[in-house]
């Protein structure tokens, strides 16, 4: 297995900021894994144990170029690492006798987001490359949409040594006593990945075909029809990852000051299409002067009611991409759900469809979460699960259950925009 579990990216090269991105990977279960550190952002690959080899660290120190595809083939395996503007963008491993097909929806969620420009991108292989109808053809078992004709060959995959993962914290310290060069670890998950696949299995024995989530065929789409939809993910839409993070440290932060507890805490758009916090707070004995410079510097504005606080700013967001695709609705809300399900109990998942013109081709459909045992820990957690995949914030409010006992309940809603039937044209 080369590739990593998860990963954490981050730009900048401050320690706090390295120590934060692994500390979450500790927190969620990931202690093993391997750091690249680049120029000007860092990756730290997560594994599911010690010595895994882990091919991804290896590549990034070789890559020198900008927009590139890596594509190895070793047995039954297929591995593959993006670049996009100089940078890791993601990786992907599968077994193409049974691939998962999780992955395979998220491979072609990139596709969808990366088709117009793929065929500008150059690749390296250690596989067999012919033409084919859809791009290129690796060794008859996968297609991606790449021009055969942009083959690199400066760098030889098979000369690559994975490298082997160790303890995180470890690695963490070990860099920080030597202050090696360029100490930038950081932090990328989950961002959703590429390439449209063809498997054609050659297998001693019939194979039963993996029926993955369709999202769609990717074709251009006609302007008038779906501009609403390129509107939606490049202008409206909210990366939920960084207002989830912001949002943990915020309320961390406020609720470690002496005397106050944080209540309840809310995410929502305003009147005025902005997005905003709002945290309350309560005392029995804490001071005014210890909130009022929390409130200094976390740039919220106060309101005092009685023994209850209420601190309030306005977010800065970014929209989830700079293209759009046709993702397949039903697909990515079945995803969500049985992850949410998986990593959390007796959790909520309703759908509701959100009003557009009845004359468009495309929809947008909600998904309500409701967490009766989460706690504001989880919150980075579920920003790093949707990373890069078409889920954009719409809601959250969080509630203490039990002070004492630490527990919380929540509500969380995201936006998925797409079709509700698969594009066969």
């Amino acid at each position: 297995m080369y590739k990593a579990s998860t990963h954490s990216k981050v730009s900048g090269t401050r320690p706090s900021d390295i120590k934060l991105a692994i500390n979450d990977l500790v927190l969620d279960g990931s202690e093993y894994g391997a750091i690249y550190s680049g120029s000007s952002y860092s990756v730290i690959f997560a594994s599911d144990g010690p010595e895994q080899r882990l091919l991804g660290p290896a590549i990034l120190e070789q890559n020198q170029y900008s927009d590139h595809l890596y594509v190895k083939h070793t047995h039954d395996q297929v591995y593959i690492l993006a670049i996009n503007d100089g940078e890791f963008l993601a990786e992907y491993q599968f077994d193409t006798l049974n691939p998962d097909p999780e992955e395979i929806e998220r491979l072609q969620a990139f596709v969808g987001l990366y088709h117009s420009t793929l065929e500008k991108w150059a690749y390296t292989t250690n596989a067999s490359v012919e033409a084919s109808q859809g791009g290129a053809s690796f060794d008859g078992l996968i297609e991606l949409p790449v021009l055969p004709e942009n083959h690199s060959s400066e760098i030889d995959l098979n000369d690559i040594t994975p490298v082997t993962s160790e303890e995180l914290k470890k690695s963490r310290s070990k860099r920080e006593k030597a202050k090696l060069k360029g100490l930038a670890l950081v932090a990328v998950l989950l961002c959703a990945f590429m390439a449209f696949f063809i498997f054609r299995p050659e297998a001693p024995k019939p194979v039963q075909p993996v029926k993955s989530p369709a999202i769609l065929k990717v074709t251009k789409a006609q302007p008038n029809e779906y501009r609403g939809l390129k509107a939606f993910y490049t202008q409206n839409s909210i990366e939920p990852r960084a207002v989830l993070r912001n949002f943990y440290r915020d309320i961390t932060g406020i609720d470690n000051i002496r005397g106050w507890r944080v209540v309840e805490a809310k995410v929502a758009i305003n009147e005025s299409g902005q997005l905003s916090e709002v945290i309350k707070v309560t005392s029995q004995v804490g001071k005014m002067v210890d909130l009022s410079a929390a409130v200094h510097k976390g740039g919220f504005s106060l309101n005092v009611i009685g023994k209850d606080a209420y601190l309030a700013k306005t977010l800065s967001t970014q929209p989830l991409f700079d293209n759009y695709a046709k993702f397949h609705i039903g697909s990515f809300h079945t995803w969500l759900s049985s992850a949410v399900d998986e990593w959390w109990s007796d959790v909520d998942y309703s759908i509701k469809k959100v009003t557009t013109a009845s004359t468009e081709p495309w929809s947008i459909s909600q998904a309500e979460i409701t967490f009766p045992d989460i706690h504001p820990l989880d919150l980075p957690n579920i920003g790093g699960l949707v990373h890069g995949l078409p889920y954009s914030f719409k809601y959250l409010q969080i509630k203490t259950v039990n002070q004492v006992a630490d527990t919380w309940e929540a509500v969380l809603q995201f936006e998925i925009a797409g079709v509700e039937a698969n594009d066969r044209n």
